[in-house]
């Protein structure tokens, strides 16, 4: 099967210019050398600007997911409803951005991925421009799904541009480090913002934002290419030069159908799977919807201190995010890293659970801190799971599949728990019941990790880890005897023209792309 893959050319639509500028038919691509340069300085220069670019990019997807937790007591006082009411502006965004990383993977081999950055950039800023000037929540809502729209593509895309530009021993920190500067997106969307509306009110932040978000779209369209040979320059990993795209776009949609299929009858994806959907949920539904209401409702905080401590979430975030892939790979272990924290999460919400409204400002902040730490950043270490399942041209499509899983779950939680806590009632100034907060946050997140924890228990390790037991000939004969099932469906999913990463270990001449694969971070 690699064999056959390896008399095609690659055929990416962006690439068909040479360094000079000279363009070239599809037939002349087919049979004429390509010369690429090697790296050099000014290929260096250029991938750390593009990185900078595209992490303002994801600043601002992450603010906008975030931002609803400090405005939604303006806007429902301003939509004249209750805070609850707003339990469908806040998740739309969620279903919506959910739906487009089925796609993601798809469009931005369709597309120039700088350009179909600029392009969903730019509706998540025209989003934001019509909620500043909406008058009723329908409006909002409305706005809101075109923000979600908008920011769908930015992530996966990401992913695509690290797997290209960047070695893929690197890929799992390149992961954890972008969602870490994601988490400045965050930190924004708490005490800056409630500084902001308190100074502009809160339709012009919404202006502001919008404006911020077109011109990042602006630089992301005149700076950014999404592959090393855009600029002329050679691939920086050598299986990235066996990935064969379909031409036209009809053959590429269908290439995502056929990559959806082997995803999902690879069986052991799915454990991981859940437990993204179960652990990740917790994090968006306080920090970006109920935490400021909490510390306003039980504790009496104003909306900036609120804010502020909502920072602490997003510190431990931030903080896991940088760590938390160094000490899986320090421990070769994936799966026993994720479990680790959700028993933490479980721990950490029993503390919660049982000092609701108890607690001090330092106690609240050391509690909104591992909070943050050990909810989150599980996704971080599930990503690279996901890649290392996969042959790099199905892994976009396996990542872009979980995200789209846990998005959707995401909203569907924040509408729960909105539910739980308006069952529980009000109090006479509108304000929510200490109850309420504890079940819905402390009580929800103890029973939704701990199931998490039994099913990434069973999960399995990468062929990431098995690489190296291979190169040091600690492969237990259980271990081998795994793969060699492996190895059977493998070989049976290659009838879609698309090889797993673990199936490469069985055809000699391409040993060195399943050295490269398996070996990412």
């Amino acid at each position: 099967m690699l064999k056959k893959l390896k008399t095609l050319k690659l055929s990416f639509h962006f690439i068909s210019k040479t360094a000079e500028g000279n363009k070239m038919t599809d037939s002349e691509s087919s049979t004429t050398e390509i010369h690429l340069k090697d790296h050099d300085k000014m290929f260096h220069i250029r991938n750390i600007s593009s990185m900078v670019i595209l992490a303002l990019c994801y600043v601002m997807c992450s603010f906008q997911k975030m931002c609803p937790t400090i405005v939604v007591g303006d806007m429902a006082e301003e939509y004249n409803c209750g805070v609850a009411d707003l339990n469908i502006f806040t998740p739309i965004y969620w279903y919506s951005y959910g739906v487009i990383q089925i796609f993601a993977g798809l469009l931005a081999d369709t597309f120039e991925p700088a350009y179909l950055i600029c392009f969903s950039m730019s509706l998540a800023g025209i989003g934001s421009f019509i909620i500043g000037a909406s008058k009723s929540l329908s409006l909002g809502i409305f706005a809101r799904l075109i923000i979600g729209i908008g920011c769908g593509p930015v992530y996966v895309t990401i992913t695509r541009y690290n797997a290209n530009c960047f070695n893929l021993k690197l890929y799992g920190i390149m992961e954890g480090a972008f969602l870490a500067i994601g988490c400045v997106g965050a930190i924004l969307a708490q005490s800056p913002l409630a500084a902001m509306c308190n100074s502009v009110g809160w339709r012009n932040s919404f202006y502001i934002i919008g404006g911020g978000t077109l011109f990042i779209a602006i630089l992301c369209a005149f700076f950014v290419r999404g592959s090393p040979t855009a600029f002329g320059y050679k691939h920086v990993n050598q299986q990235m030069e066996e990935v064969v795209n379909p031409p036209t776009f009809v053959q590429r949609l269908r290439q995502l159908w056929d990559n959806l299929i082997i995803v999902c009858k690879y069986p052991w994806y799915w454990i991981p799977c859940m437990y993204i959907l179960l652990s990740v949920p917790p994090y968006y539904t306080t920090a970006g919807m109920w935490a400021s209401s909490y510390l306003q409702h039980v504790y009496g905080f104003s909306k900036q201190v609120a804010g502020n401590m909502l920072t602490c979430i997003t510190g431990g975030v931030l903080t896991s995010d940088l760590i938390t892939p160094w000490i899986s790979n320090l421990v070769k272990s994936r799966k026993w890293v994720c479990a680790t924290l959700s028993l933490l999460a479980v721990f950490i919400s029993i503390w919660g659970y049982f000092r609701n409204d108890k607690m001090s400002i330092g106690e609240i902040g050391v509690l909104f801190f591992i909070y943050g730490y050990v909810t989150m950043p599980s996704f971080c270490i599930c990503s690279p799971l996901f890649r290392e399942y996969y042959h790099p041209q199905v892994a976009a499509t396996a990542i872009g599949l979980a995200n789209s899983l846990d998005c959707i779950s995401s909203g569907l939680f924040q509408m729960f728990v909105s539910w739980i806590i308006e069952k529980n009632g009000q109090l006479p100034d509108g304000s929510y019941t200490v109850k309420g907060y504890r079940d819905s946050i402390w009580l929800f997140t103890i029973v939704i990790d701990g199931i998490a924890f039994i099913f990434i228990a069973f999960a399995k390790e990468t062929p990431f880890f098995k690489q190296n037991a291979h190169e040091h000939g600690n492969l237990s004969e259980e271990k081998k005897e795994e793969e060699a099932m492996e190895l059977s469906y493998e070989s049976h999913s290659s009838k879609s023209m698309i090889p797993e990463s673990s199936s490469s270990s069985s055809d000699n001449e391409s040993s060195s792309i399943s050295n490269t694969e398996t070996t990412s971070g």
